[in-house]
């Protein structure tokens, strides 16, 4: 990891220690923080399509 102030490298298991999370938990926040990466289900299309899709429908009113 690098300081965004100081741009120094710093390891894994020095980070971990001094905010006091294990390593598990840092792996899975960095992993979240992948936006092409997403738990569960996928979709027929991507989410920016799905909402301009839901917009067209409820500005339509064909969903009543």
């Amino acid at each position: 990891m690098t300081s965004a102030s100081t741009g120094r490298k710093y390891g894994i298991k020095r980070v971990c220690r001094i905010w006091n999370i294990c390593r598990s938990t840092l792996y899975n926040h960095r992993k979240e923080a992948k936006p092409t990466q997403r738990r569960g289900l996928t979709g027929a299309c991507p989410d920016d399509e799905l909402v301009e899709r839901i917009r067209t429908v409820i500005k339509d009113g064909s969903f009543i």
